[in-house]
């Protein structure tokens, strides 16, 4: 079955990579939930797309594992370097192996993150197509839906973003290759998957 994965969290019901955004995702049963994670001037680990200059109001890695422990998978997109170690430590102390895994746009990152755990799930992910995405040693790939025709042809798991369109969503479920559909609108996704196991 094709796993819906909230993108940021519940971001279209709640802001973007919040613990508002994460609790909806899980209310409304999503399978995962991304989300970035940077790191403050202060040394933590926080939740944020973009470069932190302050750590107020920005949740930190530990209170988002905190707060979905045992309640749904993760899709951890770490966005810079050096944060490979201490997210592996965070996120070890609150999951299992098979309930996580890390993606990242930086292929270092991903082979740091295999170096430092050979057992974690890494994936790629793209938005150009590149030299690097066909030799990645990753787990699955992630690529924008525009190009997922050519990520077909790897013949690698796909996590699929960020797809919000009802028709684009149906026909990502028929691509045997599709493992998840990352979307900011998980409630859809959700109607739109039941709808076909009817």
């Amino acid at each position: 079955m094709t796993r819906i994965v909230a993108h940021r969290g519940a971001s279209r019901e709640a802001p973007e990579n919040t613990l508002a955004a994460f609790a909806k995702a899980i209310e409304i049963g999503a399978d995962m939930i991304e989300f970035d994670v940077r790191r403050a001037p202060d040394g933590e680990l926080v939740i944020s797309h973009d470069p932190v200059r302050k750590t107020a109001l920005l949740p930190t890695l530990e209170e988002a594992l905190r707060l979905t422990q045992g309640r749904i998978q993760l899709d951890v997109e770490l966005k810079e370097p050096d944060c490979e170690r201490d997210a592996i430590d965070l996120l070890l102390q609150y999951f299992p192996l098979s309930d996580f895994c890390i993606t990242s746009f930086l292929a270092p990152t991903l082979r740091e993150t295999r170096a430092i755990h050979p057992g974690i799930r890494t994936g790629l992910i793209f938005a150009i197509w590149g030299e690097g995405v066909v030799s990645s040693d990753a787990d699955f790939l992630v690529p924008h839906h525009r190009l997922l025709k050519k990520a077909e042809q790897i013949g690698k798991a796909l996590f699929v973003w960020t797809v919000d369109d009802p028709a684009r969503t149906r026909r990502l479920f028929e691509r045997p290759l599709v493992e998840a559909i990352v979307t900011n609108n998980p409630r859809q996704a959700l109607a739109l998957r039941a709808e076909l196991q009817k």
